[in-house]
């Protein structure tokens, strides 16, 4: 595809005899936030450690930007940005300094108004002159988005970044994110165990589970196949709840509303049935967990 910006193709990495990664194929098209999603050892973090350099794969092939491999590194790096595990500074200088000596890693000259552009960009303003031992971990979070954007990349790898943030923090870290996509254009690939966070921000997804890649696609495509869960609200709870019963469904009260799961194309006969029985329909929604989705596929 025109927009991919990356692609893995029967990746790999053995441990001694420990098979980490066994064979991962996967996509990213340019512009999107792609959620890596998978259990506490799944292999996330060992992929990423190798799509930006840090350990060697014992097999397959990378492709950035349409034409660059894994050993053109020297090619690809200037482009991209990343935290792996979490971002490391020194404690006793000052966001502002931090980014400063960050700035000297990269190959090309970042000038001082980029630093302070990427400050303000975190929300860091006025705390930039602090020492970042100072800071939340919210704070070095931003601050560690910040130094990964200071190059300008095409491509930022984040791993785990919501780990250890109050929900103000992962709200901030959140919106955030969503704006290196829409403002600025960015390829963001997000590795996380939580899934209500990928739900929220990512367009696409796969999901690894033991070193294997068991699904790939878009968010809302894979969220809308197999069981949803319904929620109805009607005139009567009480007499939908025995309609519901009548066509095998388990409905349980939530405050206004009857929730159960259903197979998405029951859903018309369920309204038909609703309504035969006299019932006012005052709303329906139906929703795919992305938690329902992802025990499913990583129970066994």
């Amino acid at each position: 595809m025109s927009n991919q910006i990356l692609k893995v193709e029967g990746l790999e990495k053995f441990y001694g005899k420990f098979h980490a990664l066994k064979g991962v194929d996967m996509e990213v098209n340019a512009g999107e936030i792609f959620g890596l999603l998978g259990p506490n050892g799944a292999g996330k973090t060992t992929m990423l450690r190798m799509l930006v350099g840090l350990i060697s794969p014992s097999n397959g092939s990378v492709t950035y930007f349409g034409n660059l491999q894994l050993n053109e590194l020297g090619k690809v790096l200037p482009r991209i940005g990343c935290i792996i595990e979490e971002p490391k500074f020194y404690p006793y200088l000052s966001g502002l300094t931090n980014l400063k000596v960050a700035r000297s890693y990269f190959p090309n000259k970042i000038p001082d108004q980029r630093v302070h552009e990427m400050i303000e960009l975190v929300g860091l303003k006025g705390r930039e002159n602090d020492r970042v031992s100072t800071y939340s971990q919210g704070m070095r979070q931003r601050l560690g988005i910040a130094q990964a954007m200071l190059n300008n990349p095409d491509l930022i790898f984040l791993d785990e970044p919501t780990n250890g943030l109050d929900p103000k923090g992962i709200i901030e870290l959140r919106q955030l994110i969503i704006r290196l996509k829409e403002e600025f254009g960015k390829t963001v690939i997000i590795s996380s165990h939580i899934l209500s966070e990928i739900e929220e921000m990512a367009d696409s997804m796969a999901i690894i589970n033991k070193g294997v890649c068991v699904s790939q696609g878009s968010v809302a495509e894979l969220l809308a196949k197999n069981t949803v869960t319904v929620s109805v609200e009607t005139d009567d709870q009480d007499a939908a709840q025995t309609a519901l019963a009548a066509l095998n469904y388990t409905a349980k009260k939530d405050q206004q509303t009857l929730v159960f799961q259903s197979e998405l194309d029951e859903i018309p006969r369920i309204v038909e049935k609703l309504m035969s029985t006299g019932r006012k329909i005052y709303r329906l929604d139906h929703k795919r967990k992305l938690e329902d989705y992802f025990l499913k596929l990583t129970a066994a």
